[in-house]
């Protein structure tokens, strides 16, 4: 696969992600936002979900950045389904929103996997607002 190849690749299933992500009422920004928001996610792992449950985890994840209070963090632990939360994983979801903590993402991984949990997905989106 060329470099090209792979750029279109990983353009196209953000542009589906962002599609699906209008659809939960994301806003006009969808591209732009879906597009930071994934910055840091291997194609690869972008790849093997669906562009809907991608599209879920980052409208979930904005919709608990709209509402977290300066200096607070924001944390959500749940197993989304369609019927509540308009799409839906087979894993359960956590998500932290807060003013930058260094290592927050070493420690909360370092305390699920000592729980002989498994993490399947990590995004780590740095977002400036």
């Amino acid at each position: 696969m060329t470099e090209q190849t792979t750029m279109t690749s990983r353009e196209s299933i953000l542009e589906r992600i962002a599609e699906s992500y209008e659809k939960l009422g994301g806003g006009g920004d969808a591209a732009d936002f879906v597009g930071r928001f994934y910055r840091h996610v291997a194609t690869d792992e972008l790849r093997s979900r669906s562009a809907a449950t991608l599209a879920g985890v980052a409208a979930a994840h904005r919709e608990l950045a709209e509402v977290r209070q300066p200096g607070t963090a924001n944390v959500r632990v749940f197993n989304p389904t369609t019927d509540v939360d308009g799409w839906s994983s087979a894993r359960t979801v956590v998500q932290i929103v807060t003013d930058d903590m260094p290592f927050l993402v070493d420690s909360v991984t370092n305390a699920i996997v000592g729980q002989d949990l498994d993490i399947h997905l990590l995004v780590h989106p740095q977002l400036v607002v």
